[in-house]
């Protein structure tokens, strides 16, 4: 599993890196990519416990950002390592033939988008549910 998220933090910073430049923080944003994709599953998840006890849990805003702070925390100690600099990643995953390439970087889009779709709309639907 974390390969996939390590691939989806290759593409971010790819992306990133090609529109601002290797002395930005393209490596932040990347970062910051890879926290929401995993704090919309946890969140998603939750939203699903929710609807299957059939009962709404409300949690104050500033406990909500704890589990997405710890997630930036866990991933910024992961992504710093030299194992995960850009130009290894891209030596690693940056040479396969073009077509493995889109397929792979329609797939983490594919991801990233269901993830938030999934999320918004169970959210929705919570909040529009009378418990």
């Amino acid at each position: 599993m974390f390969n996939f998220f390590d691939y989806i933090f290759y593409k971010a910073c790819e992306f990133y890196y090609k529109e601002e430049g290797k002395d930005s923080g393209f490596r932040i944003s990347a970062l910051l990519i890879v926290a929401m994709v995993q704090g919309f599953n946890l969140f998603s998840v939750f939203d699903i416990i929710c609807i299957i006890i059939h009962k709404k849990i409300y949690i104050n805003k500033f406990y909500a950002a704890i589990p997405v702070l710890i997630l930036l925390i866990l991933n910024g100690i992961r992504y710093n390592r030299d194992a995960y600099d850009y130009d290894v990643l891209q030596n690693r995953w940056g040479n396969k033939e073009e077509k493995t390439k889109k397929r792979k970087g329609n797939l983490v889009i594919a991801y990233i988008t269901f993830s938030g779709i999934l999320f918004l709309g169970l959210a929705i639907y919570l909040g529009s549910k009378k418990w």
